[in-house]
């Protein structure tokens, strides 16, 4: 299983710190490629989202540890994490598990939702990926 990782200041992604997040925080963008299970009726997919493998960089992101509360508050599926332009999609429920996390997403019928809906049924876009701003870290223990 391929894994990616990707660091960038909050504010270049349009985020800006709040109580949560200091100054000096970043976005760190995990994903994972993934067999998505597809619902073509229902324009819907359910795979994960991230695991807790191990990434190229050594590090893990636990399932267990994700806080989801912001994220559920308002949960949409940007492309590419790029809040810039509208969502392809909303997730419809992210569940913790041992494998990772899981999520259901459901996919807009706008034009470019559709081109990024046909690329992920014809198996072009196998990759998922989690953006978050870490609350936690630790060296591991050996």
């Amino acid at each position: 299983m391929e894994l990616i990782t990707e660091r960038m200041p909050l504010a270049e992604v349009g985020i800006y710190p709040d109580h949560t997040a200091g100054p000096d925080s970043e976005f760190v963008r995990k994903g994972v490629v993934v067999k998505a299970e597809i619902d073509e009726e229902e324009r819907s997919t359910v795979e994960l989202i991230n695991t807790p493998n191990v990434d190229r960089d050594k590090e893990i992101l636990l399932p267990r540890g994700a806080e989801l509360s912001h994220f559920t508050s308002n949960p949409q599926v940007l492309w590419a994490h790029n809040y810039q332009v509208p969502p392809i999609g909303k997730s419809v429920w992210v569940k913790k598990k041992p494998e990772g996390l899981l999520a259901k997403t459901v996919y807009a019928t706008t034009a470019f939702a559709e081109e990024i809906w046909q690329l992920i049924k014809g198996g072009f876009l196998p990759g998922r990926s989690v953006g978050f701003i870490p609350l936690e870290s630790h060296e591991p223990d050996e």
